[in-house]
């Protein structure tokens, strides 16, 4: 009565893979890069508009955006070197 029905393949297709790697892989790193290079460039990107004169970010809000992007990048590396591996 009852019959198993195959389980689908939702691998993904390897060119699919590589594609969204590259549109949001590498935009999303060199963010981090900028970010990590001029912190208060990075954080005031489309926010400008709220502050009347010339906004200045301090130097602890510069240090924890740094250190933040600096996580996420070795993080994200590691995952890119991770998926090529395998």
């Amino acid at each position: 009565m009852y019959r198993e029905q195959p389980v689908p393949d939702f691998s993904p297709h390897p060119f699919a893979v590589w594609f969204f790697i590259i549109v949001f892989g590498i935009p999303f790193v060199a963010l981090l890069v900028w970010s990590i290079i001029k912190p208060d460039q990075s954080y005031l990107f489309g926010r400008r508009w709220m502050f009347n004169g010339e906004p200045k970010v301090s130097e602890l809000g510069a240090f924890w955006i740094r250190l933040l992007s600096i996580i996420m990048l070795i993080i994200t590396l590691i995952s890119f070197i991770d998926w090529i591996v395998r």
